[in-house]
């Protein structure tokens, strides 16, 4: 009887003793519970189509936000095609900007997709990326001609021109269509019409848009020799005709040309006492 009051007190006492851990567990439980962690929030990342001239720069800018907010001080790294990263920071309008990146090696177009950028993410915000197209416009590309000069009565010279604009290594070579360069002035065209306007005009290069700017052709005058004939005349007979050579003349020229006012005052003085005259030949 006595060992049987002993086994139920023992057994109450461990049942008593279970109780109590368990509560203290419990109680415990409520005191240390672990606060859940806090999940990051997520971004957006919008990137800005982007322009640059052919052989030139172009900027490149992208925003990030989340929820609608701007974030500030988020690092974002641009690529252009295969270049880059280029990192910057977002400002306090959660904009990130690069400036002059070079375009060299693409032609006249559109390129989509070109542009893309990505933020990693940090402990509040998740990655996020996106991508822009970028278009490159000609360059511009002025086409001079050259001013020229030549005698009366010569050859035309050869119209040439040059170039003002040409980047990437370019020159006339790579333009599809070289320009064409034309005068008004023909080698029979005088010198009291110079200077004759030199034109460019018709080249065409798909990485440029083309300007011209027009050249002069100066036409000097010709060299012409006039050389008095020797004569000779018996004493007291009467002078020879006085005569002259000319040498120089061109165009199929000679001396039998209109002739100028004072030439025909000359000969209203021919027939003076003393004077002679001769006949123009």
């Amino acid at each position: 009887m006595s060992g049987t009051r002993s086994q139920g007190y023992w057994q109450r006492l461990r049942r008593l003793a279970l109780y109590l851990v368990v509560a203290m567990l419990v109680a415990l439980a409520g005191v240390y519970r672990v606060a859940p962690v806090a999940a990051a929030a997520s971004t957006i990342l919008v990137v800005t189509s982007s322009s640059g001239t052919y052989g030139g720069t172009t900027n490149l800018s992208a925003h990030l936000t989340s929820g609608g907010f701007s974030i500030v001080g988020g690092s974002v790294d641009f690529y252009r095609g295969s270049s880059g990263p280029f990192t910057a920071t977002t400002d306090t309008n959660g904009q990130a900007s690069i400036n002059n990146v070079g375009v060299a090696g693409l032609s006249v177009g559109t390129y989509v997709g070109e542009v893309t950028a990505s933020f990693a993410g940090d402990s509040n915000f998740t990655a996020s990326s996106g991508a822009a197209d970028l278009t490159i416009t000609p360059a511009p590309l002025t086409i001079t001609a050259n001013n020229q000069a030549k005698a009366y009565g010569a050859a035309l010279p050869t119209l040439t021109a040059s170039y003002t604009g040409f980047v990437n290594g370019d020159t006339s070579a790579d333009l599809t269509t070289l320009p064409t360069l034309t005068t008004s002035a023909t080698a029979a065209s005088s010198a009291t019409g110079s200077p004759y306007a030199i034109s460019a005009s018709g080249a065409v290069g798909p990485n440029y848009t083309i300007s011209y700017v027009a050249g002069s052709l100066a036409i000097t005058t010709a060299p012409l020799t006039i050389s008095a004939d020797n004569q000779t005349k018996v004493y007291g007979a009467a002078l020879p005709p006085l005569t002259a050579s000319y040498t120089g003349f061109v165009n199929g020229d000679t001396s039998r040309q209109p002739r100028h006012a004072a030439e025909l005052l000359d000969d209203r003085h021919a027939e003076q006492p003393g004077r002679h005259v001769s006949p123009h030949l």
